[in-house]
């Protein structure tokens, strides 16, 4: 079949489909990260281009349309910029982690994987848009564990000193 005949045989069959895509990509309400909003559009493309629909394919729009439906079903629907507000507050609080983390005496190994940790954290929420309660109370056991170090290290340090005025006033 040639593209502008399957360019009418899609707009056929999946005309609807095609308008609610159109609906979905144009409602400022609805947070789409960048990878999916990229998605939904390509998907768009593919029944306005003349693309073949495989049946992947139509099970992808159909779970697109469904999400989207979902979402204006529910009571307490975040909208895009409260969404976007909540990501970057949880952003914000991961850059804290990662930052205290640096200010610990940790060894090479430890500090890397601590970071990778931390990465992938936050490609999960930029991806998702939250957090899992696991890694909400990882973050939490990773803060609290730093701010030991830290904490341990000061008062490691101020007995450093301590003992070298001891010593000091012992050689005079």
């Amino acid at each position: 079949m040639s593209v502008p005949k399957r360019v009418v045989s899609n707009m056929d069959e999946y005309g609807k489909t095609y308008k609610q895509l159109v609906h979905i990509l144009q409602d400022t309400d609805y947070y789409m990260n960048d990878s999916y909003r990229e998605f939904v559009n390509s998907m768009m493309g593919a029944i306005g281009g003349g693309r073949k629909i495989t049946p992947k394919m139509d099970s992808a729009i159909t779970n697109i349309v469904r999400n989207y439906v979902k979402w204006r079903n529910k009571d307490n629907k975040e909208t895009r910029l409260e969404k976007t507000e909540k990501i970057n507050k949880i952003m914000g609080k991961i850059k804290i982690v990662h930052d205290t983390l640096f200010k610990c005496d940790y060894s090479t190994a430890y500090m890397v994987r601590s970071q990778e940790f931390l990465q992938s954290v936050s490609q999960g929420v930029r991806k998702y848009g939250g957090l899992t309660t696991k890694q909400t109370i990882a973050l939490n056991k990773m803060h609290e564990r730093f701010k030991k170090r830290i904490e341990s290290t000061a008062h490691k340090g101020s007995m450093e000193e301590m003992n070298l005025n001891i010593k000091e006033e012992l050689l005079k």
